[in-house]
């Protein structure tokens, strides 16, 4: 093998060694363990104190095609096709206008409708209108007042009879976000993937010589010959740092 060929290989080998981050991995679990304890903590604190609760009202009104008893098939295929209609005109700004007068909301026709989902489940007719707000008194209004208002405008610009309401809103007694439990298990995850990858980093980064296999690795000479540290040359190494330490401590007396 040239010294072109060893570089390379050399290079191949230095892009990632998965078992050697494996052993790293589980040489710093402790260190690993502590970070996604930290970010939990710091998650849990944030969530718990700084962040606002949500909560969660839903009303829902249904469409109507004519007052006949009998529905046809094609009153419902039309009654499914009109649910898109209905959506746009509840998210219409007189809609949502109307609703900030009759609430007297401080807020903008944007504000309001960013704090309003409105759908239509798969093969019903009927239009579900979910607010959410900090205070769940008033999700709950404006989710029954936009079901109220959105069925008056509805027969008004259709020219059709006002869609019935089949549900409505109620106050919510828990809050729909945010949760607790997920932003933990997430800053947990933040925290490990932190960890590994600054592992992978210093991993990286190290060039020093551990073992002869690393001196044709770095350097790309082939090894002779290793002189092993015997337990002699440890004591000589301890000796010679117990003497310069007790030169240290005469000078500095």
């Amino acid at each position: 093998m040239n010294q072109n060929e060893r570089r390379f290989n050399n290079q191949m080998d230095d892009v990632i060694d998965l078992y050697e981050l494996l052993l790293n991995i589980k040489k710093h679990w402790i260190n690993i363990a502590a970070v996604m304890l930290v970010f939990a903590i710091i998650s849990g604190v944030y969530t718990t104190y700084f962040v606002n609760p949500l909560y969660k009202s839903t009303s829902k009104i249904y469409i109507l095609t004519n007052s006949e008893t009998i529905i046809s098939v094609s009153d419902l295929q039309i009654g499914s096709a009109l649910a898109y209609d209905y959506e746009e005109l509840i998210k219409s700004r007189p809609v949502q206008e109307k609703v900030i007068k009759n609430l007297n909301l401080q807020m903008s026709y944007g504000q309001l409708l960013s704090r309003v989902t409105i759908t239509n489940p798969e093969k019903t007719r009927m239009v579900t209108i979910t607010v959410e707000y900090e205070d769940p008194v008033v999700a709950m209004k404006i989710a029954n007042e936009m079901a109220e208002v959105s069925r008056e405008k509805i027969a008004a610009i259709m020219k059709i009879e006002k869609p019935e309401i089949v549900e409505e809103a109620i106050m919510a007694k828990s809050p729909s976000s945010p949760s607790l439990s997920k932003n933990v298990i997430m800053a947990m995850m933040l925290g490990a993937i932190l960890s590994v990858g600054v592992i992978l980093i210093l991993q990286m980064l190290d060039n020093t010589v551990y073992t002869p296999e690393d001196v044709e690795k770095y350097i790309g000479l082939n090894t002779l010959a290793v002189i092993p540290d015997s337990d002699e040359n440890r004591k000589k190494k301890k000796k010679y740092k117990k003497k310069s330490n007790d030169k240290t401590n005469n000078k500095n007396k």
